[in-house]
């Protein structure tokens, strides 16, 4: 099977526009916020996850914010195979349609998705003890080149 990345985009970028999320606009807190619901999916057999309310604060990185809510889920179920290609996948979805919210083209989808890889691609091969990898030294961030590149 032979995939067009072009025309996946076309049909995620249709797909917003039929809904009318396109005009709506890009919201921040929203868009932030369906790819982590997404991403507690498949950790339940309801849709509903047991949590501790939080009834204390501490200022903690989102790194460090995600992996405690992870944390506490793992005494729930593990999602599926099936569960977790359908989440990962939405996420992708959503993602492109928040790009496309954002007023880039698929083309400039593409190209700063280049240049966030190609950034990805300057970190160390070693990893932090939950896999994630670690930015090291000679790590180039992709602001600068997204910002050049999105320049009005």
């Amino acid at each position: 099977m032979t995939i067009d990345t072009l025309a996946i985009l076309a049909r995620i970028r249709k797909f917003n526009r039929e809904r009318g999320y396109l005009e709506k606009g890009y919201d921040a807190k929203k868009e932030s916020a369906y790819p982590i619901e997404e991403a507690l999916e498949g950790f339940s057999d309801s849709n509903e996850i047991t949590f501790a309310p939080i009834n204390s604060f501490a200022r903690v990185t989102p790194k460090e914010f995600s992996r405690n809510i992870m944390r506490k889920l793992m005494t729930e179920k593990n999602p599926s195979k099936i569960e977790s290609v359908d989440k990962h996948l939405d996420i992708l979805i959503y993602s492109f349609g928040s790009l496309m919210k954002l007023g880039l083209s698929d083309h400039e989808i593409l190209n700063c998705l280049e240049i966030v890889m190609e950034a990805n691609e300057t970190k160390v091969k070693e990893s932090d003890a939950e896999g994630k990898s670690l930015k090291g030294d000679n790590f180039i961030p992709p602001e600068k080149k997204l910002e050049l590149f999105l320049k009005d």
